[in-house]
């Protein structure tokens, strides 16, 4: 896991992480979306062959409403920047990671956490969004794109 942090920490910086690489910081993930953006078009744009990309991003299980700040980032338009529109393509399919470390989250989110709580949080929204699609349009489109 420290390995992981450190590799994916642009200069080894969990600060540089948190503004560069995260849906949700300061600058309401913006700049992550731009360069996604620009990968996903680059992507798309490509001649002659198919490419295709499996994207990923965290779901950590530590709040239930994880998935639908996720769902609102993904499908914002991103109006102003160089690749305006969602963060989606016909040439991604994202894959959600979910933690496999999970003393290490409970440590995160104090005695009180429980593991069940974590599996609540990250499965009861799919599930909703999957059985009740028009009460949770945001979570039901997200899901299309996974």
């Amino acid at each position: 896991f420290d390995n992981f942090n450190s590799k994916y920490s642009p200069f080894s910086m969990a600060d540089m992480r948190r503004i560069f690489l995260k849906t949700s910081n300061a600058m309401g993930g913006r700049f992550f979306a731009e360069m996604l953006k620009g990968v996903m078009s680059r992507h798309e744009a490509s001649k002659g062959h198919k490419s295709a990309a499996e994207m990923r991003l965290s779901i950590y299980g530590m709040e239930r409403h994880e998935w639908y700040d996720l769902a609102k980032w993904m499908l914002k338009d991103w109006q102003g920047g160089d690749y305006p529109g969602p963060v989606v393509s016909s040439h991604n399919r994202w894959i959600i990671q979910i933690p496999r470390l999970w003393r290490i989250y409970k440590s995160k989110g104090g005695p009180e956490r429980s593991f069940q709580e974590m599996l609540d949080n990250l499965f009861i929204p799919i599930f909703d969004a999957t059985l009740y699609p028009e009460e949770h349009p945001e979570v039901a489109e997200l899901l299309t794109h996974i």
